[in-house]
């Protein structure tokens, strides 16, 4: 081992350790971020990274409408999305269309209050429906396009 090695090994000994729990996005960017100051310990139950909610979550890189009974949380988005998307700038896809709908039966969110909330946060979008392939129109009571982004997971991944 050569003695830059050792020194450098050396220096991480004297850094301040951090813990984090969970391999998602989130905890994977915490991470990656803190690592330039700490000695940081990444712990995930599976054997990859980004194996739950980020990869069964449709690949959104949520702005928000998916938040319709949390204020916080849409503002919480919307502050930080510019930081997100200059630190993971390549592997966010702007492409692909995104939908949200508001099921006709059983949901919290009325349609007259989902379009409330996009009006209220800024929430670009239009009344449009997917291809009939996509979904079934008779079991939604609206359906908008919007401008949320999805990430590219296999970029992601790499």
């Amino acid at each position: 081992m050569s003695s830059q090695k050792r020194a450098q090994q050396g220096n991480d000994a004297t850094k301040p350790r951090v813990a984090i729990i969970g391999g998602g996005i989130f905890g994977a960017t915490c991470a990656l971020i803190l690592g330039e100051r700490f000695s940081v310990t990444l712990f995930e139950r599976h054997s990859d990274l980004l194996m739950e909610a980020t990869r069964a979550n449709q690949y959104r890189h949520h702005a928000g409408y998916h938040y319709p009974r949390s204020p916080m949380t849409i503002k919480e988005i919307q502050e930080t999305a510019g930081d997100f998307e200059d630190f993971y700038l390549r592997i966010i896809d702007s492409s692909a269309p995104s939908y949200y709908c508001i099921a006709k039966d059983g949901s919290l969110v009325s349609p007259s209050d989902f379009l409330r909330v996009c009006e209220q946060f800024g929430l670009l979008h239009d009344t449009a429906n997917p291809p009939p392939e996509m979904l079934n129109r008779e079991s939604v009571s609206l359906c908008v396009k919007t401008s949320e982004k999805v990430y590219n997971y296999i970029t992601l991944k790499s």
